[in-house]
């Protein structure tokens, strides 16, 4: 999930924001080289969430649904991902998706809860 130059230029007003892109670009090919590598996709996926969650709080929806879909894809055995899109699916009106969603998270061992 490679940010296309028009959103990284467009619907930011800090600066650093960029820069935290131009990383998460680097991880993301870093991870496609080698998939493997447990670190680099613990840190891929902590930086996806995080993203995840600061588009959340800016109510850019959309947005924060793609970074939440890749996290649930890179570490699909934990449900934080999951409830973040159930929470946007809500608000936004969709209860079937969220509902659908927040099962889904409440199926995920909850062994996995403490570590996210």
């Amino acid at each position: 999930m490679r940010p296309s130059p028009q959103f990284i230029t467009t619907g930011y007003r800090r600066p650093w924001i960029l820069f935290v892109l131009v990383a998460l670009t680097a991880l993301q090919h870093a991870y496609e080289l080698n998939a493997q590598d447990p670190a680099t996709a613990d840190l891929l996926y902590l930086e996806t969430r995080s993203l995840a969650r600061k588009a959340q709080r800016a109510r850019r929806y959309p947005e924060a649904l793609r970074y939440f879909h890749e996290a649930a894809k890179l570490k699909s055995h934990k449900p934080a991902p999951l409830r973040g899109l159930a929470d946007i699916y809500k608000v936004t009106g969709r209860s079937a998706q969220a509902t659908r969603e927040r099962q889904e998270a409440d199926r995920l061992p909850k062994s996995f809860e403490k570590t996210q």
